[in-house]
C-alpha cells in the first residue's frame, strides 16, 4: 500500500532489528507503554505481532519512505472486535521523522483501509497526558478526547493517567 510519500507492508520476522531499535529508542519510547532492553527481548513483540494477526484481532505496518524505503514506524490496531466494530490504535516514528506530518499522512491512509476491511466504526486510542504531538496528531484527524482514566497503568513503578481519544468513522 502506498501514499504521497510512504510504503505500508506488513510486519514479518526480519523486521525484528528494526523494531528493536524503535522501542529501544528513549524518544520513542518516552509515551509509549512497551520497551525492550536487548534484541532478544524484542521476539515478544514480533510474537504478539504475529499472535495478534493470526487470531483476527491485530493488523500492523512497517512504514517506510518513498522512494528509498527507509524503515521509519510502525501503525497498526489491536483489540479488533468485529463484533463491536471497533479496535484501539498505536503508533510510533524513530525520532528524526517525527513533526513531519508523516504520521498524518499515515493515518489518512490506514484509516479507510482499516475501516473497509474490519467494517469498523470506531477507532480508540490511549495516550499519556504529557503527550502533546499525540493529542494534536489525534485531534487533526478527527479524534474526539472522551475522558481520563487516572492512574490505570503503572510505568516505572509509577501509576499514570491515560487519555482516552476515539473517532467514529461512519
Amino acid at each position: 500500500m502506498l501514499s504521497e510519500r510512504l510504503l505500508f507492508r506488513k510486519i514479518n520476522e526480519n523486521d525484528q532489528a528494526f523494531i528493536f531499535r524503535g522501542l529501544s529508542d528513549p524518544e520513542v519510547i518516552l509515551y509509549y507503554g512497551i520497551y525492550y532492553t536487548t534484541y532478544e527481548e524484542t521476539k515478544i513483540q514480533m510474537d504478539w505481532y504475529a499472535e495478534n494477526e493470526s487470531s483476527g484481532i491485530g493488523d500492523y505496518f512497517l512504514i517506510c519512505s518513498k522512494p528509498d524505503f527507509e524503515e521509519i514506524g510502525v501503525c497498526g490496531l489491536y483489540h479488533i472486535s468485529t463484533q463491536h466494530r471497533k479496535a484501539e490504535i498505536g503508533y510510533w516514528l524513530i525520532p528524526n521523522f517525527q513533526g513531519k506530518g508523516y504520521m498524518t499522512e499515515v493515518l489518512q491512509t490506514l484509516l479507510p483501509y482499516w475501516q473497509k476491511k474490519f467494517n469498523l466504526h470506531r477507532i480508540e486510542a490511549e495516550i499519556e497526558p504529557p503527550n502533546v504531538a499525540s493529542q494534536k496528531l489525534l485531534l487533526k484527524n478527527g479524534f474526539e478526547l472522551e475522558g481520563r482514566k487516572k492512574d490505570a497503568e503503572i510505568k516505572n513503578g509509577e501509576f499514570i493517567s491515560l487519555d482516552f481519544y476515539a473517532r467514529i468513522l461512519d
